[in-house]
Order: C-alpha cells, then structure tokens, then sequence
C-alpha cells in the first residue's frame, strides 16, 4: 500500500509544479518562468540567456564530446569560457534527454526548472518517510521544502536554487552508514556529485549540513570504520574528482589572467527572516517545526538526525546572513560578514542564495511535528489530516492573497517572452558553415550587456562557437576582436578572422542606433570582390542577415613571423616616478605572405624584455608576460600595452622584446624617452 501513496505524492507533486509554471505551459519553447508582476516584453534577460545557452551547449556536448566539457564555445576564442560564467553541469545532465529529443533550448530550460521543483518535493519526501515512516508526515515535508518563495521568484534558473539532491545525499549516508552495502555508496556519491555539479552556492549547504551530519553519523557506528572504509574511500574518491571537474577550469583563468574574482555577495540581514519577507519560513510550516522540536525534547526517535541538522541549518544561516539589526544597537555582523575575507569565494556573488538550503531542516522537523500530532489518529483520518496540512504549507506561498500576507510578495510565476523566431533559428542551422560565428557589431561597450544576451540565445540555435558573452566576466579578447569587426568587409580583416576560425558573420541591424549604419555596412560586405578574401551572403531572416566568410590565404602560427612592429618611431614619454615601473607599448607587424594566427594554446607569452640605450648598449634584462596578438594579416601592424621595470636614468631607448624560449627572436619593440622631454 506504501508504494501506492508514494506514487500518488509524487504525481501531486508533479501536479503542483506544473500549476506552478502554467503561465510557461502555452509556449514551453518560447517563453521562461518570471515572477508574473517582472514579465514585459524584451529582447531577453541576459542571465537567462547564458543559462539557456550553457544547458544546451552542454548537453548537447555530454553526449557528442565529453572530453570538451570545459571548452565552453561563447565568448569565442577564449579557452575554456566555462570560467567566465555558471557551468550548470547538473542542468545539462537533467537536460540531455529533452534537448535530445527537441532540440529546443527554451523549452529544455523549462523542462529542467520543472523538474527541480518536482525532485525537490521527491527528494525530501523519501528523507522524511525514511525517518518517519509516515506518508502524511513525508507528504508535508515534501510540499514544505520544495514550494519556498525564493525557490519560485528564482525558477527561471533553477540551478541557482536548485539543492534537490542534498535531502537524497543525507538519505543515502545514513542507509550507507546503516547497512554497509555498495549501491547505498554509489547512490550517496552520484547525489553528492550532482549537488557539487549544480552551482556554487548549493554547494555551501551540502557541506555546512554534511560536516555538522557526517560525524554526529560515523560517531555513532565507530565500530564499523573499518567494514565502512572502502565504501567512504569510494564516496570521498567521486567528490573530490567532481569538485575538480568544477573548479579546475576557473583556478586556472585566476592564475593565468587574473580574471574570477572581485565580487562581492549582498548578504541579506537575519532580520528578512521575519513574517513579511521573502526569506521567512512560513507560518505554518514554523508550526509543525516548533511541534517537531518539542516531540524531540520530549523523545528521541531511534538514531534521530534532527539535532544534527538543527545545528547545521543555524550554521548555515550565520554564514550566510551579514548580521541581524537589533533596534536601540544596530547591525551586529554574523560570520557570514567575514566571508568576503575568505579567499576564492570573491568568484560568486550569490552566496546569498545558500540560504534556500536553510528550508531543509525546518521542513524534516514539521514531518516529525506532524508524526506527533497524528500519531493516535485512524490511517484514514491521519492521512487526510496530512494532506490538508501540506496543502496548506503548500498554499503559503503558492495562492496570491496568502503569500502577499506571509511572505510581503505575490509569488504567482508569469511567462516572459523570450524567443529566437523559428524562420531565424531555421535559417541558421541551415546554412551557417561550421566555424565561429561573430556577430556585428561586437559587445563591447559597457552598455551592450543586453546585446551580449541576445547574441547567446541565437548561439543556442545555431550550435556554433560564437563572440556572444554574456558571462560573469569580461573575455580579455573581446576588444581585439571588436577592432578587427569594424574593419570589415577589408580584406585583411577577413583574413584575419578567417585564421582565428571565424566562418560566419551575423549582423544584427536591430542593435544599431542609427538603421542606415546597418544597411551602409550590409551592402559593403555583399560588394567584396570574389578572388580574394570576401563575404558571401547566405542568407536574411527576421532583420538579421547572414555572410560566409572566405580566405585562400595561408595561415601561420610562427612566432618567427612576427617581427617589430612599424610603431617603432613612435616615441612614449615616460616620466620617472616613485614605483620603477611603467606601461610600454610594444609594437608587432607582420610583414610575411601569410596571415599568423596566435598559437595553441591561447595564453599570455613569457617575454624577455631588454633595454637599449642611445648608443645601443644594454642597460637592463628582465621578464614579463604579455598576450601576443590573436591574428594579424599580411602587413598588418597590432600594439600591446605592457607594465614592466623602467630605468632611471633619463635617456631615449629602444626596447625589445623576445620569447624567452627564443631570446634572439625578436616579435615586438618600442621607443621610450624615460625623463626628459621628447623632440618631435
């Protein structure tokens, strides 16, 4: 009878999470979820879009090259843009089988939101009815962690929110602590892995709840450590090497280019906890919680994990609030104050969003609130009396009128229109080649935030590598690329991009300010002569007009072809100051046949740098490091503005810079008058 109540709660699960997006339903794959008083007509939320992009870039990637998981193709051609932004592993593996079956990123998106609600109910049912053994204890415990208001203002990405799998981790470590079998191992890595896999904030829960639950556990069967290590080697094995899998790719773009860090998290007060905000709990899931706490000081229910998680939620909620206001004293700050000092945790900025796993304690607390209270009753009348107590929790913060007076906000979910039309999306499967699409004109002004968000959402669409990059930080190459994008249609910036890998162009006419710049530039690219290199256009749909891009030249990715830049009469005044350093500008041209392409991989070159007086004599050596130009055409001439030790003495030098694996190959160089003035 059990197995039929537990299908039944998960249908009434699923049944209430499509209410709850059934504003998305009509247009599952052209509209996202949106808190209804937000929904207006756009172009696009940008957050949204690098969300819809990465699920389906990734999925879509597990299933054709999984050992490219990190070679996020936005933000074209930096390596590894999975650093820039969210990674959403976990959504992706939850997506593979709809984007699979669709090929539609949107309604993929939706599809993963849906089923985080419904795996959030599911999730925590079975950790309640393992506990409690009681359907209507577990049905309340489901309704009460997965329908929590900021679950549903932040549906449209659900990874953010998304902590389903830490109530199945929890299972699984105490059955595999219990019984000692492998496949409880497994289970219990496979969710911690998904948990770890699913976003940076959500993995602050898991671990605050886990380092408070894991010893309370183990402490509890010392005598079986022994028996218990293979299994716990096993566990320990799988989450290491799934936190690497996260982390690995955005260590790196620290060391390398200085870039995934600098944020700061707007840590709410403990004082948003209270009746009339967002974060508050719930009247009557506070109820049953309170009832849970006084069952457990009046009893101990055989090995009773609610103290541990009652430490770990408390715990939880001092790391991630900044303080609590008390009047007549001010903000006393908590620990979550501190975390700004901690190193790495600058990458997000979100760390606000843990505090959805602060929900999980209260809702196990309110199954045992409800065990007790039904505990005497008839099955039917306790069954019925669950029910209507987790249709009350979940009514909350689900029914206009009641969460407006619980919560001080309507949580209704709108649709916000978000849609690439299906005469573009066609056209662009269709007939792109495949290659790196840039799109014109490049986002590069701090303004084209939005622009950004747009280019990726089409990128969806196309499946190509694309210039789009809407992420948490800024691509270094975006402003050289943009350069070569307003030289076109010049032949040696197609060749140019045409050596970066570049094979299509998508003018946008919709982001000019000025429409006839557009139609200016789109009958320039259709005039290129063939025979060299050209454009050819392929296509127009919805105002967005599509060109091939075509090269014979050849390209090179030999250092050896770079030579100093013609800048070199260019003379920089640089005047002594306190620190004995300064910026130069270094000077690259290459004069060959072929178009040089930066070689793999794309990082900064350790240079050594020499300093030349007036009458040639070395006066300083030293080592920098600096990026060299991504791609220059045949004559063409490209500068790197480089900081790097300045002599003291006042004199006009001739600076040279070589790789410092080939110290006579000379690739960049520059005139510098240090003190003094410069004659023209």
């Amino acid at each position: 009878m059990s197995k039929g109540w537990h299908a039944a709660a998960l249908a009434a699960y699923l049944g209430v999470a499509l209410w709850v997006m059934r504003a998305v339903l009509p247009m599952p794959a052209d509209s996202y979820p949106m808190p209804a008083r937000q929904t207006v007509p756009q172009i696009g939320d940008q957050d949204q879009s690098h969300m819809i992009w990465t699920t389906a870039r990734t999925a879509r990637t597990l299933v054709t090259a999984p050992w490219r998981l990190w070679d996020f193709e936005s933000c074209y051609p930096f390596p590894r843009a999975v650093a820039l932004g969210h990674h959403l592993y976990a959504n992706a593996l939850v997506g593979v089988v709809p984007y699979a079956l669709t090929r539609e990123p949107i309604l993929t998106q939706n599809i993963v939101a849906l089923l985080m609600l419904w795996l959030s109910a599911a999730g925590m049912y079975a950790l309640a009815f393992y506990w409690t053994r009681s359907v209507p204890a577990a049905l309340v415990a489901g309704a009460a962690f997965a329908f929590v208001p900021m679950r549903l203002f932040t549906l449209r990405w659900p990874a953010i929110v998304g902590n389903q799998w830490t109530p199945l981790a929890l299972l699984f470590a105490h059955r595999l602590v219990e019984r000692n079998r492998w496949r409880d191992a497994a289970a219990l890595a496979a969710f911690i892995g998904m948990q770890l896999l699913e976003s940076f904030y959500q993995m602050i829960p898991i671990a605050v709840y886990g380092a408070v639950y894991a010893p309370v556990l183990l402490a509890r069967r010392a005598g079986q450590w022994r028996a218990l290590l293979p299994k716990l080697a096993l566990v320990a094995a799988v989450t290491v090497t799934v936190a690497l899998v996260v982390l690995v790719p955005y260590v790196q773009a620290r060391q390398v280019w200085g870039l995934v860090g600098g944020h700061l998290s707007l840590l709410p007060l403990l004082n948003r906890f209270e009746p009339g905000n967002p974060w508050y709990p719930g009247t009557t899931l506070l109820l049953l919680a309170t009832a849970g706490l006084i069952d457990r000081a009046r009893r101990r229910r055989g090995e009773d994990p609610r103290l541990p998680l009652v430490v770990g939620c408390l715990l939880l909620l001092a790391l991630a609030v900044r303080g609590v206001r008390i009047p007549g004293v001010g903000i006393v700050p908590a620990l979550g104050a501190l975390l700004g000092r901690v190193p790495g945790l600058d990458i997000v900025r979100g760390i606000q969003f843990a505090l959805v796993g602060v929900s999980l304690a209260p809702a196990l607390l309110a199954a045992y609130g409800v065990l007790m209270l039904l505990e005497r009753r008839r099955p039917a009348v306790a069954l019925l009396v669950g029910v209507g107590l987790a249709a009350l929790v979940a009514a909350e913060p689900l029914v206009p009128t009641l969460s407006t007076v619980t919560f001080g906000a309507d949580t209704t979910v709108g649709a916000a229109p978000f849609t690439v039309p299906r005469h573009l999306a066609g056209l662009l499967r269709e007939r792109l080649p495949d290659g790196a699409v840039l799109d014109v004109p490049v986002a590069d002004a701090p303004l084209a935030y939005p622009r950004r968000g747009h280019y990726l959402l089409v990128a969806a669409f196309h499946e190509q590598p694309t210039t789009g990059c809407c992420a948490s930080f800024k691509s270094p190459f975006i402003a050289e690329v943009d350069k070569l994008a307003k030289r076109l249609p010049e032949p040696r910036a197609i060749d140019a991009l045409f050596a970066l890998g570049f094979r299509s162009v998508i003018l946008h006419p919709e982001e000019y300010l000025k429409p006839a710049n557009a139609r200016v530039l789109a009958a320039s690219f259709v005039a290129t002569p063939p025979g060299g290199p050209h454009l050819v256009d392929i296509g127009t749909a919805d105002g967005h007009s599509l060109y091939r891009l075509e090269s014979a030249t050849p390209v090179t990715r030999d250092l050896e072809r770079l030579v100093a830049g013609a800048g070199i009469g260019t003379v920089q005044p640089i005047q002594p100051v306190r620190t004995p350093s300064g910026v130069v500008t270094l000077w690259f041209s290459n004069p060959g046949p072929a178009t040089y392409r930066h070689p793999d991989p794309l990082a900064p070159t350790a240079l050594r740098v020499r300093w030349y007086g007036q009458n040639e004599t070395l006066v300083a050596e030293h080592r920098v490091t600096a990026m060299l130009p991504l791609a220059l055409a045949s004559g063409d001439v490209a500068s790197r503005e480089v900081e790097m030790p300045v002599p003291n003495a006042t004199d006009m030098y001739r600076v040279a810079a070589a790789p410092t694996d080939a110290p006579e190959s000379v690739v960049a160089t520059a005139r510098v008058m240090v003190g003094g003035a410069v004659t023209p």
